[in-house]
């Protein structure tokens, strides 16, 4: 029986066993330093076509930081053609296939038509030796509004307000009183079931047709602060419900 091994040792186990099936660029400190890269596949054996393919192994899932630093230095570089950010379960056994299971996605990922205008792509492969692929940088926003919240949730900073509008694309916003009367940006991803239920119920009443304007849906929501998404407004984050809807689905008074 293997055993799990991180760090260096990992990259090298990791390269070992890769070597079986692929063929790759000799170790380089300049890549791995500049460019994040732990190893360069440039061809699968058995298949003729030569390939530019950049991996950075990891054994620590869901770091923000280290998958923000990767897709950024290969959006901005032509080091490689395409690159892959892999994070391994620590509790699989490289000699049981894992590097035969991160050849397979790697495949998948440079002649898959699927994957035929992505640059970067995120990997994980689990203990059973199933993987998943994801988008990198679309994890790495989910990470960040994640952080934001459990921020929020630790320094207590609740606010209450209520949603005025609500597009048929999935945003809308919401009016507090609290800090100066501002509007806050949110989108449907962040909302709560009970939220999402009198949205869902409302938008019937409405026939299903164009947005939904002068809205007085009470909410509780953490201040997320100015991000892309909400562009000249700060973010909602974890919007729930703070007071049900009576069974007329008239807005209920102030408490």
């Amino acid at each position: 029986m293997g055993r799990f091994i991180n760090g260096k040792d990992l990259e090298v186990s990791f390269r070992n066993r890769l070597e079986t099936v692929c063929e790759m660029l000799p170790n380089n400190l300049h890549f791995d330093l500049r460019y994040k890269l732990d190893l360069v596949v440039s061809q699968f054996k058995g298949v003729d076509k030569l390939i530019s393919l950049g991996v950075q192994l990891t054994a620590k899932w869901n770091d923000a930081a280290k998958q923000e630093e990767f897709l950024n230095t290969q959006e901005k570089s032509l080091i490689v053609s395409k690159a892959a950010y892999i994070e391994i379960d620590s509790k699989v056994d490289l000699e049981q296939g894992a590097a035969i299971v991160a050849s397979s996605a790697l495949t998948s990922f440079v002649f898959s038509h699927e994957y035929q205008r992505q640059k970067v792509i995120g990997i994980r492969i689990y203990k059973d030796l199933t993987y998943e692929m994801f988008p990198l940088k679309e994890n790495i926003q989910k990470l960040k509004r994640e952080q934001r919240r459990n921020c929020q949730h630790q320094q207590g900073n609740a606010l209450s307000g209520e949603i005025i509008y609500l597009s048929d694309r999935g945003y809308g916003f919401i009016k507090s009183s609290e800090n100066g009367m501002k509007t806050f940006f949110f989108h449907i991803r962040e909302v709560d079931g009970p939220v999402a239920s009198q949205l869902q119920m409302l938008e019937k009443q409405n026939g299903g047709r164009g947005p939904l304007k002068g809205l007085s849906v009470p909410v509780a929501f953490e201040d997320g602060g100015m991000t892309k998404a909400g562009e000249k407004r700060p973010e909602a984050l974890n919007v729930r419900l703070l007071n049900p809807f009576p069974e007329s689905n008239e807005p209920c008074g102030d408490s």
